[in-house]
């Protein structure tokens, strides 16, 4: 079974309580993968990075939004 992850700050990372829910496809009612659920901690780490690639002076910052779309 698939385990869906979060991205936070380039990687894939599993979530600070390592809780996850299971995604249920409707049309069959079966269990189609499973998901990190984040936290309140998980997010704030999120933010925290997303704030981090829009400093000036980032990598992320001076990409146009073509090649921001293509990553």
């Amino acid at each position: 079974m698939e385990r869906i992850k979060m991205y936070i700050d380039g990687e894939w990372v599993s979530s600070s309580t390592g809780a996850y829910r299971e995604l249920i496809n409707p049309a069959n009612g079966q269990v189609a993968a499973e998901a990190e659920e984040g936290t309140a901690a998980d997010a704030k780490r999120a933010i925290a990075a997303a704030r981090k690639a829009f400093e000036p002076g980032s990598q992320w910052r001076q990409l146009l939004p073509e090649e921001r779309a293509e990553l």
